[in-house]
């Protein structure tokens, strides 16, 4: 079945589609529980996984022989999955301030882990530990849990250290904030984290796998600036891909991984983080004679990794090209061409009647990533150089010349007519230096050209793109 994506009016096809949703009611009630908490192996939702950790909350209950000290462990883990205090496992709060990337990653941390949290509660309400194994056999559950440095509040030592705490139920308390956090930080990557599956193998503890990628991940995160490349090298290691390029995307056996402007509302959809599609597009594995192996992953590159070394086209300033609207498809597809062993480059291709367009995906989602948005900071009221000096291109102007599309001094505007996919089109084929986005199509008539103006850089030519309609 074919996969598309609705992007307002129009569709996107992207492969084919698979049938990659986490195994649900893998767990009989006879299953026995093991002396050391783990995971079953199998394919596990964000939710599902919290449904699991939950035992552990459960059997620590069950020890205390107080229900309500649930609800004082779980603040714990709600503070601890916070951006800001005292027991913050990543405190972005600040480091966010003036970083788009990291800013982005700020409100995901926030997001998920205020979910998360919701979903603990409702777990631990259902009971869904004793009813598998037994009130006696959770009070039988012991693990040895390494000491992680999370920080416990002042009401979670007194309910761990008090009379009815034990070494055994610290143990498992610091296991389960583990865990939570471990999850938290490892669905950063991802828009739309709550359908990314995960797969959890036979030699692990939970999430523990992921250990070290996220070790890696949230120093940087922490000490240094994140490139789009160390946020598609993070998901891979969640998902299992063991490619050694990261380039901007991928495909494994459970999905593909894009940039998440790709499926997204543009403008507002986050530049840096990825979404995941229940699609294929290389529909079979292939093999690789050098190994004797069948490849499933597949890392999708850049047409040209360094797009200032790519060929570009020069379009005359002087002249005021044709700003007659084109008849663009509401359709368009991604099509994938194997580069070496596991390399994919990507083409989006459009048609306008008789005319097709092609641009790499690859420097479609980097041009988004560029882009500049109006500065809000900005008050209108000075639209800076007169719209009657501006070089207006229509959009076909633009995609029908050869490599990257670049301008002399000036400004210059295009539009994509109200059609997303021919906007999507443009960023592939604007060279990415300059190019201010502008939500309307009406030239002059509201603040928005004023901020646009005043954003990006002071000099060379600025590119005004619109998704609307003039």
């Amino acid at each position: 079945m074919e996969y598309q994506i609705t992007m307002g009016p129009c569709s996107l096809r992207l492969g084919e589609r698979i049938d990659a949703d986490p195994i649900t009611g893998r767990h009989k009630a006879g299953r026995k529980l093991q002396q050391e908490w783990e995971l079953e192996p199998g394919i596990y939702s964000a939710r599902e996984i919290i449904s699991e950790a939950s035992t552990l909350l459960e059997a620590i209950c069950i020890r205390l022989g107080n229900e309500a000290a649930a609800g004082t462990l779980l603040d714990n883990v709600r503070a601890s999955l916070a951006t800001s205090g005292r027991e913050a496992a990543l405190p972005l709060d600040v480091l966010a301030q003036g970083d788009r990337v990291k800013n982005e990653l700020l409100e995901q941390a926030q997001t998920i882990g205020a979910t998360l949290v919701n979903w603990a509660h409702e777990a631990f309400t259902a009971k869904s530990g004793e009813q598998r194994y037994g009130t006696a056999a959770l009070a039988e559950l012991k693990l040895r849990s390494r000491c992680e440095k999370h920080l416990w509040t002042p009401e979670a030592v007194g309910i761990m250290m008090g009379p009815n705490g034990s070494t055994e139920v610290m143990q498992m308390f610091n296991e389960y904030l583990h865990q939570m956090i471990l999850l938290r930080d490892a669905l950063l990557p991802f828009v739309n984290w709550e359908q990314v599956p995960i797969e959890i193998g036979s030699e692990t503890s939970g999430l523990r796998f992921i250990e070290p990628a996220r070790d890696r991940f949230t120093t940087r995160l922490m000490m240094k600036g994140i490139a789009h490349k160390d946020i598609v090298a993070f998901a891979k290691s969640l998902l299992g891909v063991e490619a050694e390029e990261s380039g901007y995307g991928f495909q494994y056996h459970l999905g593909t991984v894009l940039p998440a402007m790709i499926g997204g509302t543009l403008p507002a959809a986050p530049g840096s983080l990825l979404r995941w599609h229940s699609a294929r597009l290389v529909s079979s594995p292939i093999t690789d004679t050098a190994a004797g192996q069948e490849k499933q992953s597949f890392i999708f590159v850049y047409a040209y990794e360094d797009y200032e070394a790519a060929p570009r086209s020069y379009i005359d300033t002087g002249k005021d090209a044709s700003a007659a609207a084109c008849s663009f498809s509401e359709e368009a597809e991604i099509i994938p061409a194997l580069m070496g062993s596991d390399h994919i480059v990507l083409t989006l291709q459009l048609l306008s009647g008789s005319s097709a367009y092609a641009v790499d995906v690859g420097q479609m989602t980097r041009g988004y990533r560029y882009m500049y948005r109006p500065d809000s900071g900005t008050e209108g009221g000075n639209a800076g150089p007169d719209c009657s000096t501006w070089t207006q291109h229509s959009a076909a102007d633009v995609l029908k010349v050869q490599g990257l599309a670049s301008f002399g001094d000036g400004v210059h505007y295009t539009s994509a007519d109200g059609n997303p996919l021919v906007l999507l089109a443009l960023l592939g084929k604007l060279y990415p230096q300059n190019i201010v986005f502008l939500e309307s199509g009406r030239i002059g008539s509201d603040n928005e050209v004023a901020k646009a103006l005043h954003a990006g850089k002071h000099f060379g030519a600025k590119v005004l793109l619109s998704v609307g309609s003039d």
